[in-house]
């Protein structure tokens, strides 16, 4: 009886579901993570920098903070989306208003 050898299809497939059928933002913020950086995967995903704009943008409009912070880079880098430092400036602000502590 052996482990399983990593099955990074099986893994987002999974990933997507959770998203599409229960809303998880944690998953949409994971699956940006494997295709952003590829570590995450244990580069068994290859870089694709729009899949990964377009989970961030998913959590991050869910409220997922990190994914604000991560989507706000890709927009003041280009990285996935057209280069844009208005939408940059408008996710770090929203990054930032969601984690203060009142």
């Amino acid at each position: 009886i052996g482990v399983p050898s990593p099955n990074a299809s099986l893994a987002i497939h999974y990933l997507e579901a959770a998203y599409h059928l229960a809303q998880s933002i944690q998953s949409a913020h994971s699956l940006a993570l494997m295709y952003e950086y590829p570590q995450h995967s244990n580069h068994l995903v290859p870089t694709e920098i729009y899949a990964a704009f377009e989970w961030f943008k998913a959590a991050a409009e869910g409220g997922h903070v990190p994914s604000m912070a991560e989507l706000a880079l890709c927009y003041e880098l280009g990285c996935g989306v057209v280069q844009s430092d208005e939408a940059s400036l408008d996710w770090y602000m929203k990054a930032a208003q969601a984690c203060r502590w009142t």
